[in-house]
């Protein structure tokens, strides 16, 4: 996703599979963002 004053959101993304039912479950945890010095940006 991009937001207009961060730009470009990073996610770590996991898949997770119940065989029982064969449903598949997509986790996205968003991943801290940064400014270009590292800091975090609110």
């Amino acid at each position: 996703m991009h937001h207009p004053r961060h730009g470009w959101s990073r996610f770590g993304m996991e898949m997770l599979h119940d065989a029982d039912r064969d449903h598949w479950v997509m986790l996205c945890t968003p991943h801290e963002v940064t400014d270009e010095a590292g800091t975090p940006c609110t």
